[in-house]
């Protein structure tokens, strides 16, 4: 072997060596990224399982919410379109029998009579 092939093959060898230092390294720095990868995951998981509870909670309260917005809207027609057209006149005949068979109004209206007056 000539003095030109020993050298070119010592730098062929060294950069093999350094090519293999580098994956090893790569392969240190891979390792390290995994064993976060893997952390992470677990955590995710964890969370995952933590939250799964507040999503049912969350669509329990919706589904509450909801039958009580059904329920107000549902008195608010009773009272509105039922209850309202005749609680005036009822009241005004109410009082006026009061009035017919008493004479004298009902000690409740009388002192609402008076808070309004005053």
């Amino acid at each position: 072997m000539t003095e030109d092939q020993v050298n070119t093959r010592r730098s062929a060898d060294h950069a093999i060596i350094e090519i293999t230092n580098r994956l090893d390294r790569g392969d240190e720095r891979f390792s390290i990224l995994e064993e976060d990868l893997r952390q992470n995951t677990e955590a995710t998981k964890r969370i995952a399982e933590n939250t799964a509870g507040l999503v049912k909670l969350t669509s329990e309260l919706e589904a509450g919410t909801r039958f009580l917005c059904r329920l107000a809207m549902a008195v608010r027609f009773v009272l509105k379109d039922i209850v309202e057209p005749f609680w005036k006149p009822s009241l005004i005949v109410f009082l006026v029998i009061y009035f017919a068979t008493e004479h004298r109004f009902p000690a409740m209206i009388v002192s609402l009579m008076k808070m309004i007056g005053e």
